[in-house]
């Protein structure tokens, strides 16, 4: 059969017309002919640290690790609030999956055992909304699918309460048609309804509660007999009859259980001991050789692999020594256990939070194993003797506060962050440098970051989240750093907290409601003006900020001593409100103004009258507008916006207009103008003056850029 490009002229004629409108587009429709991408901009040390080349900090609390068995290069990852992400390369780099899961974190994953496009994940946050519980997908993992609501299941609840039962697979369905979940157990924080022992016959379409009385249960199947073993704190329980009743098999105390349904034996961890015990002989346990690592130390959790049930993994904890997080690996059945060394030379951030971990054996390599390390993934090629970082992609960090390229060298920035203290770099993100101000050489919260120079950068350091926010400053690199005894504004939410520097006086700097004119030695209170968040880029370089306690942006002529309003009527914020982000569109004479993150306006600047823009962004799946960053390409004349939820994930993150806010466009990697990495959760948007790239700090989703 001949092929031939155009069966005729006519034909020909019609597919060229639509090959040059996808190329030049139609008249007042150029998206499709300057789509972008987004990409992730990791954490890289340039000193082999943090991830080879792909990169990634981690920086989120894990939650759940999971491993494909029909293809043991299907993995999955669950944080507490940073999504969860996928690997279809055997865990050798990880992508966001986030396409319908709207749910800030994951707390287990189920793999269907015989047909990998069928996965269960469930959603969960530190915060209660409606989009927290049951979520499948049918195209393994690419897109989700809520199923079942189940409010109030919060992050760090049990992380193996998930599981496919392997004997209920159905040759003419093609997979496996049981699953059950277990609920985290009930506390006083949290609902009581609808919590237990949850049951699906067909796949995980739809659910149903069979056993309240199994709640916070690790969940295991036999599976050949498809017998159900549910490890609660209390005890381990089999049931035979699908969960609707349970045998005690151990009653007492128990921190962790796994079972090899290759050897028959089952493994209990109590808080000083190892008990074995065999699945034939129901109700009789022999105590494992005591270990002398538990003298000051206890057990969390235990893992036998899949493979070799001779091979052990033990977490242990410190009885005192709360940040004790030690893995103890036995290759003899459990008769003896050697701590394991962990290789800390790719890690970005120190590895500080001890974390409950969980292990996920490959199925097929025996010695190949992933764990949690403080908060990044880890793993092993030897059966969990040797450890170090392998997290590459997952990119985590919650910037605190705005994004800030420096005045004159773009490409040095200083950033702070929630909970990990900050970065440097010098060349534009290619790489950085782990920056401790809090001096404790792990945790430290810093908000509204900026670097004046590569010695001179500060932030707003606090002990923890709702802590007051001291202004603390380098001059010398970061060697060290003087708390300048400062506290901003406690008005300024952590996400808005801006620094800035005056582009006419170098010396000029400030720090929320702050200022100093002589280089950081020393700074006082500013009067009428909350915070610095813009500069015209031409002319006078005036600066614009926003009045505290009033609707009101404020411009200064004479770096930042005195301020004046130039909006004629008060914009309306809340009591406790303010203005959040002022960009200038100079081109066009507007200021563009976002209130209380969830209103946009534009202030003309020669009249400095006031419209209200939030009517025309497009709504989300909660039907809400939420406005956090703003950015103004100046070259392409087109305005960004952002907005973000702390408590969902939000079907509309980036937007962008080219006709001053009339009509917008999505903006992110499901939209017309890019592609690339999913951008979740945007908290602040920056236009690299050299580069052009559209930079994005995110809640919990780290640093990404937007690429012509």
């Amino acid at each position: 059969m001949k092929l031939t490009l155009f069966g005729d002229r006519e034909k020909a004629g019609v597919v060229i017309a639509a090959l040059l409108l996808l190329f030049i587009g139609t008249p007042g429709e150029v998206w499709a002919a300057e789509k972008g991408e987004w990409q992730k901009v990791p954490l890289l040390s340039g000193e082999g640290g943090s991830g080879r080349e792909a990169g990634g900090e981690g920086c989120k609390w894990p939650q759940a690790l999971a491993v494909g068995e029909a293809d043991a290069n299907l993995m999955f990852y669950g944080t507490n609030t940073g999504g969860l992400y996928r690997s279809v390369n055997g865990g050798q780099s990880w992508e966001l999956s986030m396409k319908g899961f709207y749910a800030r974190g994951c707390n287990a994953f189920a793999i269907d055992p015989c047909n990998d496009r069928q996965i269960l994940a469930i959603g969960s946050s530190d915060k209660e909304k409606s989009y927290q519980g049951i979520y499948r997908s049918w195209d393994r993992g690419k897109s989700w699918e809520l199923v079942l609501i189940l409010p109030g299941f919060v992050s760090g609840a049990n992380k193996e309460c998930l599981v496919y039962d392997i004997s209920s697979f159905q040759e003419n369905a093609g997979r496996c048609l049981k699953a059950y979940y277990s609920t985290p157990a009930a506390a006083d924080t949290l609902p009581k309804e609808g919590r237990g022992l949850y049951r699906t016959l067909d796949g995980g379409k739809t659910w149903k509660l069979v056993n309240s009385g199994v709640q916070g249960a690790k969940l295991m199947i036999h599976p050949e007999k498809g017998d159900l073993y549910a490890a609660k704190a209390d005890g381990l329980y089999v049931s035979r009859d699908m969960g609707e009743s349970f045998f005690p098999l151990y009653q007492g105390l128990l921190n962790g259980c796994d079972i090899s349904f290759v050897s028959g034996k089952i493994y209990l961890c109590r808080e000083k001991e190892l008990l074995e015990g065999e699945i034939e002989e129901e109700g009789k346990w022999t105590p494992l050789p005591e270990q002398d690592f538990l003298k000051e130390g206890h057990t969390k959790q235990i893992a036998v692999s899949p493979l070799n049930p001779r091979k052990l993994l033990l977490h242990v904890e410190g009885d005192e020594n709360k940040y004790r997080d030690d893995i103890y690996y036995s290759h003899d059945g459990g008769k003896s256990f050697q701590k394991a060394v962990y290789d800390s030379s790719k890690d970005f951030f120190p590895y500080f939070n001890p974390r409950d971990k969980m292990f996920a054996w490959s199925n097929t390599v025996e010695d190949r194993v992933w764990s949690f390390g403080g908060d990044f993934i880890i793993s092993s090629h030897d059966g969990g003797k040797n450890w170090r970082w392998d997290s590459a992609g997952v990119c985590g960090v919650l910037v605190g506060g705005k994004l800030r390229f420096n005045m004159e060298n773009p490409r040095l920035m200083f950033l702070g962050f929630q909970d990990y203290n900050g970065a440097l770099t010098t060349d534009g993100g290619k790489t950085w440098r782990y920056i401790d101000m809090s001096g404790k050489g792990y945790s430290g919260h810093v908000y509204g970051g900026y670097a004046a120079s590569q010695k001179v950068f500060w932030g707003c350091l606090a002990d923890s989240w709702y802590e007051p926010r001291h202004i603390t400053i380098s001059f010398d690199g970061g060697k060290s750093f003087q708390d300048t005894g400062k506290v901003i504004s406690e008005r300024i939410s952590n996400p808005d907290v801006s620094s800035y520097q005056s582009v006419n006086d170098k010396n000029v700097f400030f720090a929320g409601d702050y200022r100093s004119g002589d280089g950081g030695k020393s700074w006082e209170k500013m009067k009428g003006c909350l915070q610095v968040y813009s500069h015209n880029p031409k002319g006078s370089h005036e600066l614009y900020g926003c009045e505290e306690g009033a609707g009101y942006v404020v411009v200064s002529y004479d770096e930042g001593k005195s301020w004046s309003r130039v909006n004629k009527s008060e914009i309306p914020i809340y009591d406790k409100g303010y203005l959040n982000e002022i960009q200038p569109d100079v081109e066009n004479g507007l200021l563009y103004v976002a209130a209380d993150r969830k209103k946009l306006y534009t202030v003309e600047l020669s009249t400095g009258e006031v419209h209200d823009l939030t009517g025309t962004l497009p709504r989300d799946q909660m039907g809400s507008v939420y406005v956090n960053g703003i950015a103004v390409d100046a070259e392409k004349g087109r305005i960004y916006v952002a907005g973000y939820d702390v408590a969902v994930n939000r079907s509309i993150t980036i937007l962008c207009s080219d006709d001053g806010g009339k009509s917008w466009k999505d903006a992110s990697s499901h939209g017309d103008i890019a592609s690339g990495d999913e951008v979740i959760s945007p908290m602040c948007l920056s236009i690299q003056p050299e580069s052009g790239e559209l930079w994005c700090a995110t809640s919990c989703y780290g640093i990404l850029k937007l690429t012509s």
